[in-house]
């Protein structure tokens, strides 16, 4: 960490804590939302076992 300047770390954590170039509204958020519960569900119904006959 001694070869590490103030100015590297500076850029290192600017570079790191820049604004996303994006803007999460609420109807991206809206699906989003609806695709993480449809992967659940997809999850879900592979945890269920298929009785055998």
């Amino acid at each position: 960490m001694d070869s590490l300047h103030k100015q590297d770390i500076k850029h290192i954590f600017d570079s790191i804590m820049k604004p996303p170039y994006y803007e999460i509204t609420p109807p991206i958020l809206k699906l989003i939302s609806s695709i993480a519960e449809k992967v659940g569900e997809i999850k879900a119904s592979h945890l269920i076992i298929p009785q055998a006959d």
